[in-house]
């Protein structure tokens, strides 16, 4: 009877044996697992970093800060000339003076719409035979901040500009053109974007089950223009002619940061502290200015997205040579 006690005793601890060596192998398991997650997540995260790192080296070294403020400063400069050949097209068109003053005031900041509000009202009583003579000054003097923006693609490239400097500013000059247009087009569809949004759902009834909201329309399509017209700054201003492909993803990320930004900028300025106590009468073109900087900036960050893309390896050897620099300088 003993033996038999002992050995059903046996039997229990050895199962019980059996159960904490299983449950701890489970336990092992699942903490190894853990630990291979952890590890993914943290090489993720250091990717990142690296990435992240890497694109701050490359646009130090192309100077992306100085061409932003040079390219803005240029276009703030060449604000009223365009503007003025902006407004004298408009008069050729069946918008009025009080839809672009709604328009301008949907679309830019308080101080911006509050500043160019008067302008409008001046250039739309003034003659269109005056006008169209400042209009041909205009596109030759705002040429000069599309140079700015050229400039700054074709260092991004590592491209040398060779091209001839007047044949450098006439062309500045035409993509000036096609921008006004592209902004009169984008201005039109803002303002009758729900009249052309009704046509489109007697043709198309279907449309309705998507496009319930009638602001959707309007802006898909001022986004697609956004983007278009950003495709063609980044495949033809530089001094070598890029690809579509190439050329996509940043044109449609600087589309939507584009759109982004100025919403969320618009929102700071109606909840911000009132700039004018620090810069009085000149607040509405700082904040102009600071506006164009940074849509500049974003600008520049598209095209280094499509150069990363095309040559993942520039940005490599930039961060590469910043750190032997460092290294050296220790040393």
């Amino acid at each position: 009877m003993r033996s038999g006690a002992d050995g059903v005793r046996r039997t229990g601890l050895s199962r019980n044996f059996k159960v904490l060596l299983w449950s701890g192998y489970h336990s092992r398991k699942r903490h190894m697992k853990q630990l291979f997650q952890r590890e993914r997540v943290m090489r993720n995260i250091r990717k990142i970093a690296e990435l992240i790192h890497c694109f701050t080296i490359k646009m130090k070294n192309d100077r992306v800060r100085a061409h932003s403020a040079e390219a803005a400063f240029f276009i703030i400069m060449s604000v009223f000339p365009v503007l003025m050949l902006l407004l004298t097209l408009v008069q050729f068109t069946p918008l009025t003076q009080n839809e672009v003053v709604t328009t301008i005031e949907r679309i830019t900041p308080f101080e911006v719409s509050e500043f160019l509000t008067p302008v409008v009202s001046s250039v739309f009583q003034q003659s269109t035979a005056l006008l169209s003579w400042s209009a041909i000054v205009a596109v030759w003097v705002a040429g000069k901040g599309i140079m700015g923006l050229a400039d700054g693609l074709n260092s991004i490239y590592r491209i040398e500009e060779t091209r001839n400097y007047f044949l450098v500013r006439f062309r500045a000059a035409c993509y000036t053109i096609v921008m006004i247009v592209a902004l009169l087009i984008s201005l039109s569809i803002l303002v009758f974007g729900y009249t052309l949004q009704r046509y489109l759902w007697q043709w198309f009834p279907v449309l309705m089950e998507y496009l319930d909201d009638t602001v959707i329309l309007p802006t898909v399509i001022a986004l697609a223009i956004l983007g278009g017209l950003f495709l063609m700054m980044y495949m033809f201003l530089p001094n070598r002619r890029r690809s579509f492909r190439s050329q996509f993803p940043g044109a449609v990320f600087t589309a939507f940061s584009w759109a982004v930004f100025s919403y969320a900028f618009s929102i700071y300025l109606d909840y911000a502290v009132n700039m004018s106590v620090v810069y009085g009468s000149l607040t509405t073109l700082v904040v102009a200015m600071l506006w164009l900087y940074i849509c500049m900036y974003l600008v520049f960050v598209g095209a280094e997205i499509n150069e990363y893309l095309v040559s993942p390896e520039l940005f490599q050897n930039d961060a590469s040579k910043e750190m032997l620099e460092k290294i050296f300088l220790k040393k």
